[in-house]
C-alpha cells in the first residue's frame, strides 16, 4: 500500500473519472425505518468490505479519526457481496452510494443515509506520460470517461 499516492504517482498522469459519497444499505426488515443515527451505527453489526488488510478503508478511517469504531463480525471481498449478506441479515454495509444504486432493484433491501458519513471518494483513471498520445489509449481514456459520467 502506498503511504501517500499523490506523492508516490507525482510523474504519472491523473484524471477523476467521477466521485461517490457513501451510504448504508440494510434489510427492507431492518429496524431503522428511514435513518440510522451514529449511536445506533456504531451498537450496530457490520459486513465489511476488504479492502486493504481486513479493513473497509473510507468508513474504518472516518470513524477512527473521531475516535470510534464499528464492529465488524463479517468481512468479505466485494462490495455486492456485502449488500446481499446486509439485505438477509441485521448487519449493515457502508458502500459507495453508486453501487447501492446498482443493487436497488434488490427489493430486500432499503438505501439509508450514513450517519457517520466518510468522506466521498475519488475514482481516479492514472497513467503513464508515455502513452499520452497513443491513439489507444486516447481512446481507451475516452471510453473510460464516457462510462464514469
Amino acid at each position: 500500500m502506498l503511504s501517500d499516492p499523490d506523492t508516490a504517482t507525482v510523474h504519472l498522469s491523473k484524471e477523476v473519472i467521477f466521485e461517490v459519497d457513501f451510504v448504508c444499505v440494510v434489510s427492507r426488515k431492518s429496524k431503522f425505518a428511514k435513518a440510522i443515527t451514529l449511536k445506533q451505527y456504531l451498537a450496530a453489526k457490520h459486513v465489511a468490505v476488504d479492502i486493504v488488510g481486513g479493513v473497509q478503508t473510507h468508513p474504518d478511517g472516518h470513524l477512527a479519526a473521531i475516535g470510534e469504531k464499528r464492529h465488524c463480525p463479517f468481512v468479505v471481498a466485494q462490495h455486492t457481496v456485502a449488500m446481499r449478506v446486509a439485505a438477509v441479515t441485521e448487519m449493515i454495509a457502508t458502500v459507495p452510494r453508486r453501487m447501492a444504486v446498482l443493487e436497488a432493484s434488490n427489493k430486500a433491501t432499503k438505501i439509508l443515509e450514513a450517519p457517520a458519513a466518510p468522506r466521498s471518494f475519488k475514482y481516479v483513471m492514472i497513467w503513464h506520460p508515455r502513452v499520452q498520445t497513443d491513439a489507444a489509449h486516447v481512446w481507451l481514456r475516452s471510453i473510460i470517461r464516457e462510462l464514469g459520467r
